[in-house]
């Protein structure tokens, strides 16, 4: 019996192409020569690279607590970062870690920390290179 379905995973380059294992597909299309196929592509949101916490944890962190420190607020990395994660205002789960959180969420987090350090602090934050 030919199978009816299978299923690949593939990573979407920064080109735009999609790059995944075409054999199982080819073998499969020669199994249904003349019949009609429908490809679905869904796009699977993945986790904050580890550049991207590094960039947090080794300058925004370290940016903000001195940022307290100059307003006279004493704490550590890890205070700051609970205190800020709990205000964030967008939707996530404040109890939750950050190395758990989806990618966009953690870009849409660090983006509102460098207007909060732009407003209150008065830091400007790096973009990451």
């Amino acid at each position: 019996m030919k199978p009816t379905l299978i299923v690949e995973c593939g990573v979407i380059g920064l080109d735009g192409k999609l790059r995944l294992p075409m054999d199982r597909v080819v073998d499969f299309c020669g199994q249904h020569p003349g019949e009609r196929a429908l490809v679905k592509v869904e796009a699977l949101e993945g986790h904050a690279t580890a550049a991207t916490f590094r960039y947090y944890f080794g300058y925004i962190l370290p940016t903000v607590r001195r940022g307290f420190y100059n307003k006279g607020i004493r704490a550590t990395e890890a205070d700051v970062h609970e205190v800020l994660w709990h205000r964030y205002p967008g939707e996530h789960d404040p109890d939750g870690d950050i190395r758990e959180a989806p990618a966009s969420q953690v870009g849409d987090y660090i983006d509102w920390l460098k207007e909060v350090c732009a407003e209150y602090l008065d830091i400007y934050i790096e973009d990451a290179i």
